[in-house]
């Protein structure tokens, strides 16, 4: 749904001022009345069937004035994936639901498409999310890429280590955290960091939140603003609760499994050559 980018801010209501500290280290005063950088559209993957949780993403949006659209979410695995359930029993102790795997098919069909495209830049959202729509104009408005921030939660879901980067990065903090911090409600994504993603994510194995907190697999800063501009609204999860009942990882699995969880802790550890300066 493309809105009118002249609308950069709420009728009547004055420009907010706030500070910035851009990728050189400077300070700058930068406001909310700006209108984003062209083609950086937001996109709010969303079943088709999910028709009251569009109608209220819609009440929400109005009179954004950004440009903003439904991107029908998969409900299957998407054909160029590869999953393998014998890795996902190694890598999670179970195999993933099917609707895991149209959920990370939805995401990876996303980052084709901007990989693919002239768009500098884009926010995912879910359909759930509620967002801070002045902190969405500000943030389409800057060169992310140029910032050197190729991928930005705008929410995660659980607290973990974090080390502070920029204080202030437009007008709140950029945070770099370690650790699984999971969501995949809301980010923005530059072309480059899709391209990067579509390249190292092709194999499932894993939820999509798990494999996008693997910075050290895709090579991507794991990296978020932070207080939060966006949150997710209280309901049930699409996906359900119901990937959760499984048996025991087989026998023939067991170990292949434990000595997986053993490199992997170790790999992110070293990966993470500043861990022992990340806050806690």
């Amino acid at each position: 749904m493309v809105a009118d980018h002249e609308n950069r801010s709420q009728p009547g209501r004055p420009a907010k001022v706030f500070k910035h500290t851009d990728s050189e280290g400077q300070h700058v005063m930068l406001s909310d009345d700006v209108a984003p950088l062209p083609n950086c559209p937001i996109f709010v993957v969303s079943l088709t069937s999910a028709t009251a949780r569009r109608a209220a993403f819609t009440t929400r949006a109005e009179g954004c004035g950004l440009d903003w659209q439904f991107f029908n979410a998969y409900e299957t695995l998407l054909p160029s994936l590869d999953y393998s359930e014998r890795d996902a029993i190694i890598h999670t102790g179970r195999p993933l639901h099917r609707r895991e795997l149209g959920c990370y098919s939805s995401h990876f069909a996303l980052w084709e498409k901007i990989a693919n495209s002239d768009m500098p830049q884009a926010i995912i959202l879910e359909d759930d999310v509620v967002i801070d729509w002045n902190f969405a104009r500000v943030l389409l408005s800057r060169d992310m890429a140029a910032e050197n921030v190729h991928y930005l939660k705008l929410y995660y879901m659980r607290g973990v280590p974090f080390r502070m980067l920029r204080d202030p990065f437009l007008g709140r903090n950029l945070i770099r955290f370690s650790g699984f911090a999971y969501g995949m409600q809301a980010y923005l994504l530059t072309r480059e960091g899709a391209q990067r993603l579509v390249e190292k994510l092709r194999h499932v194995s894993r939820p999509i939140d798990d494999e996008l907190d693997r910075d050290w697999n895709h090579g991507l800063p794991n990296l978020a603003v932070f207080p939060f501009p966006a949150f997710e609204s209280l309901g049930p999860s699409t996906i359900g609760d119901d990937r959760y009942d499984h048996g025991a990882v087989p026998r023939d699995m067991a170990l292949a499994r434990l000595a997986y969880r053993i490199r992997e802790k170790f790999n992110r550890i070293l990966h993470s050559s500043e861990w022992r300066r990340v806050r806690r």
